[in-house]
Parts: C-alpha cells; structure tokens; sequence
C-alpha cells in the first residue's frame, strides 16, 4: 500500500494524506459530478480522479446508456473525456434554456417527427419522403446522416423508442410508422427496429438499424399515435369516423394475420380481433 501522495506537503488529517488505494475507493463510490468537483481542488486529485472513472461507471450502469461501448472497453482517459463532454453538454443546454445558447440550422427535406435519444447525443428525424435521420449533436458539424431509406412515397410518419437497458452500449427499438399522404384513406405500414452504435470506416460513432419486423395494421385509416415497450406495440387508428387502439405482440407478428387486442374507445370495449 503506498504513502500519502508525494506531490504536495502532508498534513496528517487531510485527505490527501490517505494511501491512493484508500483514495480511489472514496472517488469510485461518488457520483460522476461529484467526482467533477474534486478533482478541481488539487493536482493530487485530479490525477488520482482519473482512475477512478471506471468504478464510478461501473455503479452508475444504469446511467450511462450514453457511452458508445461498454465500460470495461474503455481506457480511463476516454472516461475522462466522455464525462467532461457530458459536463458540457448540460451547461450548453442549460444555456440554450435560458436562451444563451448557439442555434444550429440544418437544411432538411420537408422534416416530419423528431425525437432525442436516451442520453442526449442523437437526435432522429423522418422527412416527407418516408426516410429517418440522425444527427449527432455532439458533432463539430452537424449534418444528417441516413438511418432508414427513404420509400417511393410521399408521406407522414410516427416514431418511437424503446431502450434496451441490458445493452452496455447504446441499443434500442424503435417503431416507425409511415402514412401515404396522397392516396386518400391508404393503409399506414408500421415497421420495428433495432438500432445500435457502431464505428463506421471513418473511425467515428455512427447509428445503424436492421428490421426485425414489417406489418399493415388496419385495412385503410390513419396511425394517430404510436408507443413501444419491450415486446408490446400499441397504436391509435381512426378510419372514417371510427376510432380504436391496438395492442400487438409485434414479436409473434407473421405474415397478414397476428394476435391483438382491440379497444374501442366509444364503449370502452375490447375485442381480440378486428
């Protein structure tokens, strides 16, 4: 076990004068922005501080769906780093806030939905076109990038996410919705995703998604609403002047006909099928 830190003077009670092992387990039991704290108050700390990150990642797992990779892949600098970006981050959207902020214009092609990941770094968007983008808000430029194609159509779309917590990295689900806009009373294609960080050629953090699966959900009418939770999909449909949610186990879904719950709204009735 080694002695108090040689880089400054001693005095007996104070806490640097603790053995580094005896420091790095204090710093690893702290929170992350604890951690940010102490180590502004000396060199001593600052140094022994970076080896704690990986311990203070370890027992904040459930909060840090934002790392790309799991921990134990990264070095301690790298932890470092991804938690003073993450310090930047809020004190640039506490600054947005309050109106302080830089304001980022990105052309778009006609933008629909939009929704920001678990975390913060990645903002999604559909166009009219049928196509879901990314934009890594992190990125000293930020640009769209493709997450899902286009399609032949012009339309509306629905999305929405579901993280997969059991993933060290960032993993989810996603439900993807899309609306015919120019064929009257067309039916809504509703697709499910998975999607996951990657490194791409360029050695950057990228998005990529593979279909797990593809269904119609009513013959003819609008999705209004959609929501994903773990193996459930459930989506609000109005065709004419009726109107019902649906629940369906979207894992069990193949080909035209599947199980579902149906709820009418009017009468509060459910039925298995419609």
């Amino acid at each position: 076990m080694s002695a108090g830190h040689p880089l400054i003077p001693q005095e007996e009670n104070s806490l640097v004068s603790l053995p580094d092992e005896l420091l790095l387990e204090i710093l690893g039991s702290l929170s992350w922005r604890d951690v940010m704290r102490v180590r502004l108050t000396c060199t001593c700390l600052r140094k022994i501080s970076k080896m704690a990150w990986p311990s203070v990642a370890r027992h904040e797992s459930r909060d840090i769906w934002w790392l790309e990779k799991p921990v134990s892949a990264h070095t301690e600098d790298e932890l470092e780093y991804l938690y003073s970006r993450r310090q930047s981050a809020e004190i640039g959207y506490a600054m947005m806030a309050n109106g302080t902020g830089p304001i980022v214009s990105t052309p778009m092609l006609g933008a629909g939905c939009c929704c920001v990941t678990p975390g913060g770094r990645w903002l999604l968007m559909s166009n009219n076109m049928g196509s879901l983008l990314y934009l890594d808000l992190d990125a000293p430029e930020i640009t769209p990038n493709v997450l899902i194609p286009e399609q032949p159509i012009q339309c509306v779309s629905l999305i929405s996410l579901d993280l997969d917590t059991s993933c060290p990295s960032l993993r989810f689900n996603l439900a993807f919705s899309l609306q015919d806009i120019v064929t009257p009373y067309a039916q809504t294609h509703i697709s499910v995703w998975q999607v996951n960080t990657v490194i791409d050629d360029t050695g950057s953090v990228a998005l990529r998604a593979s279909c797990l699966t593809a269904f119609l959900p009513e013959p003819q009418g609008y999705v209004q609403s959609l929501s994903l939770l773990g193996d459930s999909l459930a989506y609000s449909h109005t065709r004419c002047e009726h109107a019902l949610t649906a629940v369906v186990e979207w894992k069990l879904i193949e080909g035209p006909n599947y199980p579902k719950r149906i709820f009418y709204p009017s009468a509060g009735y459910s039925s298995p099928s419609w």
